[in-house]
This record gives structure tokens, C-alpha cells and sequence, in this order.
């Protein structure tokens, strides 16, 4: 499979974009780099899942008394590291494409339906306060989709702003 890495999709969301919704990139995408520069959304763990939540679960499950505070106020605050490839400038995608389907595109008929392939936009999970595109690998997925008379699929997984 060929795997095209950190696609920006959008312009950087800093300044006064940062609460706005993603606008196409000003500058030329198509510059070419080797997909080692992954960035990631800043990322963050609310207060509550740490604190407040393991005891609440266990009291819960358990049928025991809740006796933790639930004003998130009254506990201490210390903020966790961050991954080093943390940036708001993370508006990137990957696409993964099996080899067959790739080399189908350099046909001058690559149009023609019966030369489309479907495509898989994988939006990864946690609860809008975590995650990254590379958080899953792919693979097991494009080998599954190849099974029979398929070719398999176009695998698409993009970053989306967190916290």
C-alpha cells in the first residue's frame, strides 16, 4: 500500500481562527515530505475522569457510598505533559491506498466506475478531549476489505481539534 502522510486540509486554526471552523490552506499543498512530521491536537484529560470518576464508578458498581467531593474546584490542579507533537497547527490527514488501486489511477481511464474504489474516513474516538489519526492502524482493515474478488478500500483518517 502507498501512504500519504500529514495532508494539511485546513489553515492553521491560531489567531483568529482558533474557534472558528477550518478554511482551506493558503499555501501550496503540494509540497512533499516523507510523513515523519505527525502532529497531534492538544490534547486534555478533564479534571473529573481522574479525580472524580474511578471513585464514582467504583461506588456505583459496587453499591457503595459516594464519599469523593464533586466540586472539581476543591481539588488540586497540575497540568500533564504534553506530547512533544502537540500543535493547534494539526490539520492533517493521511490516506492510505492499496497498491492495485493506486496504480489503477495512472490509467487515462482511472474515471470510469468500474476503476473507483470505496473510501473509508476513519474519525477516531475520545470524547473530543483525546486521540490522533495514527491512533489505529490500518492494515488488518485494507487486508480484511481485499478478501474475495475486491480490491480493498481507500483508507482516510484525519485530526480534528480536541479540548
Amino acid at each position: 500500500a502507498h501512504n500519504f502522510s500529514n495532508i494539511r486540509y485546513a489553515a492553521p486554526p491560531v489567531g483568529d481562527l482558533r474557534f472558528q471552523a477550518p478554511i482551506l490552506p493558503k499555501e501550496n499543498r503540494e509540497h512533499i515530505q516523507n510523513g515523519s512530521v505527525g502532529k497531534i491536537c492538544p490534547q486534555a484529560a478533564p479534571l473529573w475522569s481522574t479525580n472524580v470518576q474511578p471513585a464514582f464508578l467504583l461506588s456505583y458498581f459496587y453499591n457503595q457510598s459516594f464519599s469523593q467531593s464533586t466540586n472539581i474546584s476543591s481539588y488540586g490542579y497540575k497540568a500533564a505533559e504534553q506530547d512533544p507533537r502537540t500543535t493547534e497547527d494539526c490539520l492533517f490527514l493521511d490516506v492510505v491506498v492499496p497498491k492495485d488501486i493506486f496504480e489503477r489511477t495512472k490509467n487515462k481511464m482511472a474515471t470510469s466506475r468500474k476503476n473507483l474504489a470505496p473510501v473509508l474516513v476513519w474519525i477516531y474516538g475520545g470524547g473530543y478531549v483525546g486521540g490522533d489519526k495514527s491512533s489505529s492502524n490500518p492494515t488488518g482493515l485494507i487486508q480484511r476489505s481485499r478478501l474475495g474478488n475486491n480490491d480493498g478500500i481507500v483508507y482516510v483518517a484525519l485530526n480534528y481539534r480536541v479540548s
